[in-house]
């Protein structure tokens, strides 16, 4: 899991080199993104989706499914006091007020904000394009708060407790997913003039989102499952 935005002017930039450029990013520890996840990390931030970390998913360490995270910077004022609640030196009774701010704060905006909405639109195209996506495998924002939410499987809200001879063949549907999502994307960015007019839609507020959820198959098109 590692942080991926570094200085790299997207939009221009060609596939082959957003892709080089995203297996140079490395992590604190020297770690480089999981090849697995690189193309979906391209592909977001080639559409002007920035991301912050992602994971392929694993079975020994993490999450046991493929997840993209992402941070907006369009509420200050709640990152603002996010910052101030997380103060180390609040006491306990401070700390629950600065909570309850927080959550008074997130209920009066009156969006979810444009880079949710975007992704939202995108996952809403690529799911009237398969329609028969069972719901278990298909992909949903789990929102964490206004500046950060996750594109991960639905699944995945279950990973804790699936039995470990599935786990393995529930990674490898869920990365099969997120690599046909993948794909999806990569055919919209190289067919960006005909997005540009798709993009102008997206400043409406979010509709309905699946439940919340969250953590490498590498074919070119979707695999189909039973």
């Amino acid at each position: 899991m590692v942080l991926v935005q570094q200085k790299l002017i997207w939009s221009p930039s060609s596939w082959e080199d957003a892709v080089a450029f995203v297996r140079r990013i490395t992590d604190g520890q020297g770690c480089p993104i999981d090849e697995g996840i690189v193309e979906t990390v391209v592909a977001l931030n080639l559409l002007g989706l920035r991301t912050c970390q992602s994971c392929e998913g694993h079975l020994d360490d993490g999450w046991p499914y493929p997840w993209v995270d992402f941070e907006t910077d369009e509420f200050p004022a709640f990152k603002q006091a996010l910052e101030e609640a997380s103060r180390e030196e609040l006491s306990p009774e401070e700390r629950e007020a600065k909570g309850a701010q927080l959550v008074a704060l997130a209920a009066t905006l009156p969006s979810r904000g444009v880079l949710y909405a975007r992704l939202e639109e995108l996952l809403g195209t690529y799911y009237q394009q398969y329609p028969a996506t069972s719901e278990e495998w298909r992909l949903v924002i789990h929102w964490s708060s206004p500046i950060l939410f996750r594109l991960m499987p639905s699944c995945g809200y279950e990973a804790a407790i699936w039995p470990t001879e599935m786990r393995a063949r529930n990674l490898q549907r869920a990365q099969a997913e997120m690599q046909a999502f993948t794909q999806f994307l990569k055919r919209l960015w190289q067919e960006r003039p005909v997005m540009k007019e798709a993009s102008a839609a997206i400043g409406r507020s979010p509709s309905a989102v699946r439940r919340p959820c969250f953590n490498r198959g590498r074919k070119q098109g979707r695999e189909d499952y039973p």
